[in-house]
Parts: structure tokens; sequence; C-alpha cells
């Protein structure tokens, strides 16, 4: 340890250092030099015969001892220094190196050599004969190491440097490549060599015999890895990269290409070789001794129509080659290839709406004049014959059987789902439209309601006033019943009553006024026909004889002027008598009125 002693030959050295003062002491025979190193001053001393030298070194001195015989040499380095140590006979020399110093150390005989490496320095150490040498890199530095006899080299690699080691007869050589760099590792006899390629390296392996490699290639690089006698060599090959693998014996090669490379696959000896090509390349590949050549062509290459590939030795081709020089085409394939015309032919009919043939067609039914569906239709095929196209005629006349309504509707053919749409919306619009004059109508017929029922009441008002007007009249004609019966005058009533009798007795009396009425009509006649041949015998006069007439009147210069004077007297007391009965009639109605209000408020 730094600043600890060490034992001499049979004594023991106990020396403690003072603050900035020397301590010289020089130990005798079989004694125990004990000195005590000052604060920046180197303590030499000399041990004796047998003694060991137990120094301490000041701050920043190296210190330099010499073993006795058959003793271990134990120095501490001062900060700084590197501790050259010179180990005994026998015995191991440990030593610590100081800070960025190498520590080289010779082993003993038969013991390991066990050294810590400064930093950034290798630390070199020779292992012995069968012990492992364990040895830690040191930053920066490669720890190169070599393995014992049957021993495995354990040996972890710095950072940034390559880790090389070889590995023990018969062991497995464990190796972890650092960050950037390649493991290179070789595998013992009969073991796999299990190795994990650094980033953006290649992982270069060989395989042991009989075992299969198992490698993953690293980003952007491909994986090259020879397969073992008997297995299959499964590797995935990188990004943009192919990936050219040789399949084993009596194995199969399964190789997935990469992105946009070909796959070149060899098959193995009497084993198919089934490869995928890449998007956008084509698969070529060929096939083993005795067996087809089975490829799958990529996408957006052709995929051999009309050619066959390359079979193997002794595997028979199925189709036969086509010359395209000057041979005829296959009856096959000109038969194929019709067929597919055919095909699109009726895939393209199928949807060609103009077509009588599409597959997109269906019937419905529209509104028309009553008897108009005929040339309704008529117009329709019209139409459609203008347009160069059309509908089947069993079609038609299948739509036409199921005409639900044949005098107010008539078929037509709408195609695909816009036209379906189209109308789907037209309907739609018409519904609205529909909706909003219902709406309309609703409302009408909720103000008729209101209306109709503000009438009801007023009818049953009415009603109830006429009920009781004609109650009234009835005891009205009840009490002058009993009157006449009675024998009781009227009063003024039934003398305006005698009167209106008398009168209309003298005027339909025979031999009074229809006799003379009947024996002047005669006279009238004659006197009429007078008049019109002196008008037509004097031609002169033609125009003011007639508005003489008109004016005067042929009858009021002929008649009696006292006939006229009772005419009007009697006319005069016919009117008087009207007015009377109205009068009387007012009154009335005012007494029943004035009767009706007691009857109420009784």
């Amino acid at each position: 340890m730094f600043g600890a002693p060490s034992s001499g030959f049979g004594t023991a050295a106990n020396t403690a250092g003072g603050f900035g003062t020397a301590a010289n002491t020089a130990g005798g025979f079989g004694t125990a030099a004990n000195t005590a190193g000052g604060f920046g001053t180197a303590a030499n001393t000399a041990g004796g015969f047998g003694t060991a030298a137990n120094t301490a070194g000041g701050f920043g001195t190296a210190a330099n001892t010499a073993g006795g015989f058959g003793t271990a040499a134990n120095t501490a380095g001062g900060f700084g220094t590197a501790a050259n140590t010179a180990g005994g006979f026998g015995t191991a020399a440990n030593t610590a190196g100081g800070f960025g110093t190498a520590a080289n150390t010779a082993g003993g005989f038969g013991t390991a050599a066990n050294t810590a490496g400064g930093f950034g320095t290798a630390a070199n150490t020779a292992g012995g004969f069968g012990t492992a040498a364990n040895t830690a890199g040191g930053f920066g530095t490669a720890a190169n190491t070599a393995g014992g006899f049957g021993t495995a080299a354990n040996t972890a690699g710095g950072f940034g440097t390559a880790a090389n080691t070889a590995g023990g007869f018969g062991t497995a050589a464990n190796t972890a490549g650092g960050f950037g760099t390649a493991a290179n590792t070789a595998g013992g006899f009969g073991t796999a060599a299990n190795t994990a390629g650094g980033f953006g390296t290649a992982a270069n392996t060989a395989g042991g015999f009989g075992t299969a490699a198992n490698t993953a290639g690293g980003f952007g690089t491909a994986a090259n890895t020879a397969g073992g006698f008997g297995t299959a060599a499964n590797t995935a090959g990188g990004f943009g990269t192919a990936a050219n693998t040789a399949g084993g014996f009596g194995t199969a090669a399964n190789t997935a290409g990469g992105f946009g490379t070909a796959a070149n696959t060899a098959g193995g000896f009497g084993t198919a070789a089934n490869t995928a090509g890449g998007f956008g390349t084509a698969a070529n590949t060929a096939g083993g001794f005795g067996t087809a050549a089975n490829t799958a062509g990529g996408f957006g290459v052709t995929g051999g129509l009309g050619f066959t590939a390359a079979g193997g030795f002794g595997a028979y081709v199925g189709a036969k080659n086509n010359n395209m020089v000057g041979m005829e085409p296959n009856i096959q394939e000109f038969g194929g290839r019709s067929t597919a015309g055919r095909y699109l032919l009726e895939l393209d009919n199928a949807y060609n709406a103009l077509h009588p043939n599409c597959r997109f067609r269906a019937f419905l039914y529209n509104m028309c004049a009553p008897g108009q569906s005929t040339m309704a239709v008529e117009r329709e095929r019209f139409i459609a014959a203008q347009a160069g196209g059309g509908c089947k005629e069993e079609e038609l006349l299948r739509a036409q059987e199921r005409n639900p309504d044949p005098l107010r509707m008539y078929p037509s053919p709408i195609h695909f789902m816009q036209e379906l749409k189209a109308r789907a919306e037209k309907q739609q619009e018409v519904i609205t439209a529909m909706t909003k004059h219902v709406d309309v109508l609703i409302s009408k017929s909720e103000r008729f309601r209101e209306m109709d029922e503000a009438n009801v009441a007023q009818y049953r008002e009415l009603m109830l006033e006429q009920v009781m007007l004609q109650r009234r009249w009835y005891s009205l004609l009840k009490k002058v019943e009993t009157l006449r019966q009675l024998g009781l005058p009227l009063g003024e009533e039934s003398r305006i009553a005698r009167i209106v009798k008398t009168l209309n007795l003298q005027l339909s009396a025979p031999g009074v006024y229809k006799t003379a009425l009947s024996e002047l009509q005669p006279f009238l006649d004659a006197e009429s026909a007078t008049v019109a041949s002196l008008l037509r015998s004097r031609p002169g006069d033609e125009a003011r004889e007639p508005a003489v007439a008109k004016e005067d009147g042929m009858l009021q210069r002929r008649t009696d002027p006292q006939l006229l004077k009772n005419w009007t007297r009697f006319a005069e007391r016919i009117q008087e008598g009207v007015e009377a009965l109205i009068e009387l009639l007012e009154k009335d109605s005012a007494d029943m009125r004035a009767i009706s209000h007691r009857v109420g408020l009784a």
C-alpha cells in the first residue's frame, strides 16, 4: 500500500514521518531501519543483509528501493512518478502505477502478474505458465493479451480500439468489439464463433466444422457468410445491398433480396432455389442439378409472357420457347390472348352506360300525362339512339310489364350511382317543395277551422233566435184566430184588409174594367195601323213622327181623362193601405218585443 511498511527478515520496521525534517537512519545487520520522511525530501535507506528496506516516498519524488534477498520489495510510487520494482525469486511483484505512467512488471515463476494500467497507457502483462492473464485495458488503448494453454483469454476492448484475442485450444473466444471497430475473432476447433459486428462494419466470421454461422450484417453492409457442411446459411441482407449466400450441400438457400436489388442465389445440389425477387427487379435464378427453376418475377418486370426460364440439367421445361424472329405464335398463347381480349371487352361494355350490355342499368318510373306513357318511352329511346346507345328491347318490355300505373307512369333507365344520386336529389327537392305546400295548406285549414268554429257558434245563436220567433208567431196567430172566431173586430187592420179585398174584386169583376179594356184593344190596333201608313206616305216627316210618338204616347192621347183620374186615385189608395199596413206591423213588432222583454224579466 501507499506509505505502508513491509516486514523485514524476521523483524518489523515501524517508521513515522515527521513534518519538514528528513529522518536518515542506517539499519544494522538483521535490524530494520526505521526512517521518517520529511515533507518534500526523499527518504534514502539502505537495507541490511536479509532485511527489507521500507521507505516512504516524499511528495513529488520517486522512491528507489533495492529489495533484499528472498524478500519482496514493496514500494509506493510518488505522485506523477513511475514505481520501478524488481521482484524477488518466487515472489509476486505487486506494484501500483502512478498517474499517467504505465506500470511494467515482470511476473515471477508460476505466479500470475496482476497489474492495473494507468490512465491512457496500455497494460502489457505476460501471463504465467498455466495461469490466465486477466488484464483491464486503459481508456483509448488496446488490451493485447496472450492466453495460456487451455485457458480462455477474457479481455475487454477499450473504447474505439479493436480487441484482438486468440482463443485457446478447444475454448471459445468470447470477444465484444469496440464501438466503430470490427471484431475479428478466429473460432476454436469445433466451437461456434458468436460475434456481434460493430455499427457500420461488416462482420467477417468463419464458421466451425458442422456448426451454423449466425451473423447479423451491419447497416448498409453486406453480410458475407459461408455456411457449414450440411447446414443452411440463414442471412438477412442489409438495406440497399444484395445478400449473396452460397447454400450448403443438400440444403436450400433461402434468401430475401434487399429493396431495389436482385437476389442472385445458386441452389444446392438436388434442391430447388426458391427466391423472391426484389421490388422493381427481375429474379434471375439458375436451378440445381435435376431440379426445375421456379422463379417469381418482380413487380414491374415482364414475367416471361411467351418465354420460359432456362431449366437445370435433366429437368423438363414445360412450355416451348417462342421464336420472335420468324415463327408463328403459339396457338395456346393466341387463344389465351383472345380470351383476355374478350374478357376486357366484356368488362368495358359492362361499365359503358351507352352499351346495351351495361351491367349497371336499372329502370325507374316517371310521371306523365294520362295516356302519354307510350310517347314518353319513344322519346326516351330516340334520345338514347341519338347519343349512340340504348337498352335492350327485352329489358324495356320487362320494365313496362312491371309498371305499377301504365296510364300515368312510364319506365326510364338510369345508370350508375351518379344518376341515381341526381334522381334522389331531385326527388328530395320535390319532397321539400311539397312539404312547404303541405305546411301552407295546413295553416289555411287551421284558419278555416277557426272560422268554422265561429260560424257554428253564430249558427247556433241564430237557430235559437229563429225558434223563439216561431213560437211568438204561433202565439200571435193563435190570438188572432181566437178573436176572429169570437167575432170581435180587429180594428184598423181589418178595415184595410177589407178595402184591399174590395179592390181586388172590382178589378177582376167581369163587364167593368176587363170588358172595357177588351173593347178598346181593336181600336188601339186600328189606330196603330193608320199611324204606320201615314208615316210611310210622308218620307220627310219619317224622322220626326216616331219621336213624337215616343215622346207623348198614343194611349195617353186616346185614353179618357176621367178614366185616368180614377186609376190614379185607386193607386193612391193602394199605396196608403200598404203604408198603413207597414205601420201596423211595426207597432205589432214593438209590442212583441215589449212582451218578450217582460217575459224575460219574469
